[in-house]
Parts: structure tokens; sequence; C-alpha cells
């Protein structure tokens, strides 16, 4: 049984003994029902923030709890995760909520107290949709359907880069690509990647997989194109809301990728326009901004800085190449310059230099922000355009620009430089070692602290740190607890709540899974071992 098959199971119950109920049965379900138990929370708030992360198959929540009941959690997971089974848990005098809960769509019910044999019944249902999905997408008459879909969203793509479509054309396809175009904003998010198998088989089970997930939201547009590159029209009320979509669906498909062994591969988040009539330069940049940039494992979702005018796409590949090198030949570089503006008849010449001064000024940005802003102080608009006006104060610039790349690269070699994503995890590290015992602790919580958008967060730390933030905060509550297990005579009740755990039992439940032993088996087994060291000295 592979890890892809299995189906994570998240709880969500505010009282303990139900929620302990369920953990045991689920347990006991493991191997004949091919699930995992991956967590649990006592609210739909800490639920939420844990799922992001989690990113669980099927959600058990309890339909009335404090802060967020199950109904509402339940409507922002599925926009979050589409592929989530929902289970709702309620009393006998929940029945005026059941009516509310076809309308989320949900996949079964369980009512208090929970008998294990209506569990195994909703988990076999799960597993039965599931299989009938991938049997439907398999048949042939199915997937020539959805391919002759993908071909006419890429046909749309390109129309609209091509400036085909009025405001009404784009109304009138709304129904046919099932997105909402009235009174939105966008975001842009486009994408590359190098499978390693770069075959049609490949690309089908992309856009499978993506279409599945994605289909039933009228709030993403996702285009696969057959050169393994995707670009993606992401709809909110708000800019805000249309940012943190966008990135939403960029860690649904960095996850996605991943679980495929597809490592090689880079998102980008671009521009945000709440005009229609922008929608084609906005995809026209942002997939000019990704050309600019470079693959690297430890950085695959990246917010775009986007030019404000165009480098020729044959030059852009060159200077791209010549930057990217580990030392800059700016002489070389300077003379493909001056090829380039006397070979090119096409750019206006002003464009074209602005253009290539804007190249130079991403890559310094992508280096070093502060850098970035002192230079960007310096050179006005005013001045960029003087400059880009005349020839030798242009190409004084391009030589001061390059020198200040170089310094960057040498920079990096010798300090290793740390940039703003780095600092700002950092920070973040700081603040959880600082506060692991506030059992209010969350990526979300985080995340309000430091202004920041969660799914932000959560995407520059798994980046960073090599796991997610959950993760990294139950190692620090770990290690604190076998600290005080071994070097105090604290109860265990009482190092549960030292350590950020509202409920003894998770506590015990989560330290076992991932020492082997209960936490009152490795007190016993540790100071056995230091009565042992001591007695040998």
């Amino acid at each position: 049984m592979t890890d892809q098959s299995l189906l994570k199971v998240f709880i969500v119950e505010d009282e303990l003994l139900i929620r302990e109920s369920l953990r045991n049965l689920l347990v006991t379900y493991e191997e004949s029902h091919q699930i995992v138990y991956a967590g649990e929370a006592s609210d739909g708030e800490i639920a939420l923030s844990m799922m992001r992360e989690i990113k669980p198959d099927i959600l058990l929540t309890d339909i009335r709890m404090p802060f967020m009941d199950g109904l509402t959690l339940a409507k922002y997971a599925k926009e979050l995760f589409p592929w989530l089974h929902v289970v709702i848990i309620s009393g006998h005098q929940d029945f005026e909520y059941l009516q509310e809960a076809i309308t989320v769509g949900v996949d079964g019910y369980l009512t208090k107290p929970i008998l294990s044999k209506e569990l195994d019944d909703v988990l076999k249902r799960i597993r039965g949709k599931r299989e009938k999905k991938l049997l439907e997408q398999s048949n042939p008459l199915n997937q020539e359907i959805m391919i002759d879909f993908e071909y006419y969203k890429e046909h749309f793509v390109k129309k609209l880069k091509e400036g085909k479509y009025s405001a009404d054309d784009l109304f009138e396809r709304e129904k046919r690509l099932a997105i909402t175009f009235v009174g939105k904003t966008f975001t842009i998010l486009t994408a590359k990647l190098e499978p390693l198998s770069a075959n049609k088989s490949f690309y089908y089970q992309l856009i499978t997989r993506f279409s599945e997930l994605f289909q039933a939201d009228d709030h993403v547009l996702l285009t696969i194109f057959d050169n393994f590159t995707m670009v993606g029209i992401i709809a909110g009320n708000s800019f805000k809301e249309s940012l943190n979509k966008a990135y939403y669906v960029a860690d649904i498909i960095q996850y996605e990728l991943r679980k495929q062994a597809i490592e090689t591969f880079l998102i980008g988040i671009g521009s945000t326009t709440n005009r229609l009539s922008e929608l084609a330069s906005a995809i026209q940049k942002s997939e000019d901004a990704l050309a600019l940039t470079s693959f690297s494992p430890q950085q695959q979702i990246v917010e775009l800085t986007v030019p404000s005018s165009r480098v020729p796409k044959e030059f852009s590949v060159t200077l791209m190449k010549l930057l990217e090198a580990e030392s800059l030949n700016i002489p070389e570089i300077l003379k493909d310059i001056e090829t380039i503006q006397i070979t090119d008849k096409t750019t206006n010449p002003l464009i074209l230099n602005q253009a290539i001064l804007d190249t130079f000024f991403l890559w310094i940005k992508q280096m070093d922000e502060t850098s970035y802003d002192e230079l960007t102080q310096e050179y006005s608009s005013s001045n960029l355009e003087m400059i880009c006006q005349t020839p030798t104060l242009f190409k004084l610039t391009s030589r001061l620009l390059l020198e200040e790349v170089e310094r960057l690269k040498k920079q990096e070699r010798t300090d290793g430089a740390h940039s703003r994503a780095d600092l700002l995890i950092q920070k973040c590290v700081d603040y959880l070692r600082e506060n692991y015992n506030n059992p209010n602790l969350s990526l979300q919580f985080l995340a309000d602290h430091l202004e920041l958008s969660p799914a932000y967060l959560s995407t520059i730390f798994s980046q960073i740190e090599g796991i997610t933030f959950i993760d990294y905060l139950t190692n620090i509550r770990m290690e604190q607890a076998k600290k005080l297990l071994t070097e105090t005579q604290h109860k265990i009740i009482d190092i549960t709540f030292e350590i950020g755990y509202n409920d003894p039992n998770y506590f015990s439940f989560t330290f076992k899974k991932r020492n082997g032993l209960s936490p009152k088996e490795y007190r016993k087994q540790h100071t056995k071992k230091a009565r042992y060291d001591d007695q040998s000295h």
C-alpha cells in the first residue's frame, strides 16, 4: 500500500471524550480502510489553521462548536481543499442544521454517541465514492471530454493574451469556463516544470488530477499547456482575497506535484488587477517575469516582480543565462546589449532600454531587498527616462547596475547573505521557541501576529525549514516534553499544559506516535539510564 493511497483523516470535536474515542477507532481502522489518523482540534478556528498544512482527505467535524461551527468550517475547508470529504457529527437535537449541511455537500453523518459500525459504514462509502470517481475518469469518453475542455481553456488563454476578447466576450464565456468574471479581482498564477517523464501520459495525468481538484471552484481557471507550463486566473472579491486564494492554489499545485515525485518546478504569483481589460497584459507580464526567474529547490513558490516593460523573449533568455553565471562578464553583457540595440528594429529603443534596466532591477530585488530599495530611491522614474534616452548614460547605468549584481553575488558567496524570507522565518522560529507553551499558538495566530497571509507564511516556512509549521511546533513541544520528563518530577498532566497542549490524552498519543513510547514509559526508561550512567562513573 503506497502512502498516496492512504486517506488522511482529521477530527474536529470540542468534547474531549468523543475526540479520544474517534481517534482510537480511526487507529484500529487504519489498515482495513487504508486511512491514517492525521490530527485533531477542539474548535474550527484552530482546525482550519492546522488543516492548511496537513491537507486531509476526510474531515470529521462536530456541528456545534465554539468560535466556528462545523458547517462554517466545512464551507471554508472545501474552498481550500476541493478534494475534501466532510462527515458531520451531530446530536439528535441538531436536525435544523442538517438541511444546511446538504447545501455544503457533506459525505456522511455520525450521530452521538458514535457507534463503530456507523463510522465503518461512512469510511466504506467514502472509499467507494473515490474508487467510482477514478473509474469514471479512466473511461475513454470522459477522458476525451476532459481533454477537449482543456484545449478549449488553452485556446481561450491564448486568445485572451492576444487581446481578442472584450469584457462582453468574457461574460459570455463564464458558464462554459466555469469561472465568475463579473465584479471580481484577479491574481495571475503561472508555473513551469520539468517532469521526470515529460510525455503525453503524464500530461493527461496532470489534467485529470487538477480537473478533479478545481472543476467545482468558480474562482479558479487553471490551464495546463502541453509544454508543461500553467496559467491560472484566480478570482476574488478583493485584492487580498484574490492573492490569498492564489497562494492556496499554488500550495495545492506544489503538494500534488511533489506527490508525483516532481521536484523541479516553479510557481509564480504574479499581477493582480480588478480590470478585465488588463487581464491580457497581466498574464503576459507574469509569464515574462517567470521566464526571468530560475528554478530553485528551496523556493518553488515565488512572488513575481513584474517588469513594467518587456524585453524581447529571445534576448531575455540570453540575458538570463548571462546573469545566472557565478561571476559576471560585464563587458560581454554590455556588448550583447549593444548588439540587440542595433539589430532589434521592431521595439521602440526607449522601451527596449527601459526593459533592460527593469531586468537588472528585478535581479537585484530577488537578491537583496535593501539594495533594491536604495537604488529605486536613487533612480526616480524621470531620471530613468532621461537615462534611457541618452546612450552614454544608459551604458554607464547598465555597468553600475551590473556591478551591483556582481557585488551581491560575491556577498552571497562570502557571507551567505540572508534573504528577507530567511529573516522572516528566523523571526517565526524565535517566536515559536519562546511561545510554544501557548495553547492558542497556530499558523493563523502567528500570521495575524506578523500581519501576513497564513498561506504565504505556510509556503515560505516549509520551503526554508523543510518541514511544515505544525511539524516544527510539535517537534519543539516534544523536545521540551522529553526535557521535563527526565529532568523534573512534574506530573504528566502538568507537563501537558506546560508545553502548550490542553488534552493530556492527545499529548500522550502524539508523544507515543513520535517516540515509540508513552510519556510514562519514556520517563521510566530514561530515569533508569540516568541512574546507570551515574553508577558507572
